[in-house]
Order: structure tokens, then C-alpha cells, then sequence
């Protein structure tokens, strides 16, 4: 989890891609292998509510999951 120094308002963490078991229904096994990226945002909440944050993750998650809309928009 990154730490704010004085003067941000928030910061982003990004962890390192990697293999994780994940349930996936789609699969007839019910579960399957994906890479995962762990991400994490600290952030001041004296500055930064945090359902703006919480979306801030999740938009970034929908980009990160489907680049290509990204690029279409």
C-alpha cells in the first residue's frame, strides 16, 4: 500500500501481474487460471471522498480489462 507524502491528495499503487486461481463460471470446471494485477489508492479523505475514489478504480479496472473500448471512445 503506497503511503501520501504532504501535498498529495492521493496515490496510486501498482502491484506486480500474476498467475491466480479465480472462479470463473464460463469454464465448465468452474474456476480457471488469470493473470491478476493488484492495485491499490491511498488517498486523503480530508480532499478526496471516497465514493469518487472507489469509481476511480473501477474505471480504471474497465480500462485496464478492456483497452480496445478505451480506444474506441
Amino acid at each position: 500500500t503506497p503511503a501520501l507524502t504532504p501535498g498529495q491528495a492521493a496515490v496510486l499503487g501498482i502491484g506486480r501481474a500474476a498467475p491466480k486461481m479465480v472462479v470463473d463460471e464460463a469454464d465448465p470446471k468452474g474456476w480457471g487460471v488469470r493473470r491478476v494485477l493488484p492495485v491499490s489508492l491511498t488517498y486523503d479523505h480530508r480532499i478526496v471522498n471516497g465514493v469518487p475514489a472507489g469509481r476511480f478504480l473501477d474505471d480504471l479496472a474497465e480500462l485496464l480489462e478492456h483497452p480496445v473500448q478505451a480506444l474506441a471512445s
